[in-house]
């Protein structure tokens, strides 16, 4: 059997089948994780409760959210899940670096580069915010809406800073996902598929001007109601990325400029 013909319900039925005992001790390795990660990162390790909240923290995207959540438990379909049956044992193995793929391997290690080209852009974004890129580790992408890595001196900027962080690092760990299953399962048959530089930078680019704009409208008393979120919350988000013309006397704007990020900056060939 193929990826490509291996359905959602299949996948999810065998996994129920043979993997919930481990996947409940891995599930206690990858919060273990986290809590380490994060103890270097905030200065103190999480509780267990508070990384589960985090997950499903509003600060993320919902797909990001679950794209962790189902993370922690190793639940999506990489090298262990196919290791184990019979006819889909080769799927286990990256087919660009010839080792068993992990979730770990995808977004940090892999040879096919789609991680090497976000989290250069992230780092640069962070950076160009005045803050300090940390050295990304697993437990800290899958643990991100928890990261409070920011050294601002007031509590707003802090907040808005490790708002940021947590947008860069949960979106450009989703976006290297789906870059992934692009070439595993669309393009399958072809080994040497790869996504380009350009075509990576522009689309992690257009998922964070995207974030930006569903956080400015989200700042609608009128029409979220007591869902909305604070305006100088999302303006201590954006500030240090957006451009000066997208404040207009003092108020956040939904309608941003094309460029809200100075591209120019992060060109990736």
């Amino acid at each position: 059997m193929k990826l490509k013909g291996l359905t959602q319900r299949t996948a999810y039925t065998i996994l129920k089948k043979n993997l919930v005992v481990k996947r409940r001790q891995a599930t206690e390795n990858n919060l273990d994780r986290i809590k380490f990660a994060l103890k270097d990162i905030n200065g103190k390790a999480p509780t267990k409760s508070a990384i589960w909240k985090s997950v499903r923290g509003s600060n993320t995207s919902k797909k990001s959210q679950m794209f962790r959540w189902r993370g922690i438990h190793e639940a999506h379909a990489t090298g262990n899940f196919f290791a184990r049956m019979e006819n889909l044992g080769h799927l286990a193995m990256c087919p660009k670096c010839g080792e068993t793929e992990s979730l770990e391997h995808v977004l940090l290690e892999c040879e096919a580069g789609a991680h090497e080209t976000v989290w250069s852009i992230a780092r640069k974004l962070w950076e160009s915010a005045g803050e300090t890129w940390p050295v990304l580790s697993f437990g800290l992408l899958i643990g991100c809406g928890a990261a409070q890595p920011s050294k601002e001196k007031t509590k707003a900027s802090r907040d808005g800073q490790n708002r940021l962080f947590q947008k860069l690092v949960s979106e450009g760990s989703f976006l290297i996902w789906k870059l992934r299953n692009e070439r595993r399962i669309e393009h399958e048959e072809d080994t040497n598929f790869e996504q380009s530089g350009r075509e990576i930078k522009n689309r992690f680019m257009a998922v964070l001007k995207a974030a930006a704009k569903a956080d400015f409208a989200m700042t609608s008393v009128a029409k979220y109601g007591k869902q909305a979120i604070k305006k100088e919350l999302v303006k201590d988000t954006w500030r240090k990325l957006i451009n000066s013309s997208s404040e207009q006397e003092g108020h956040v704007t939904c309608d941003l400029p094309d460029e809200i990020f100075n591209l120019s900056d992060y060109y990736i060939g």
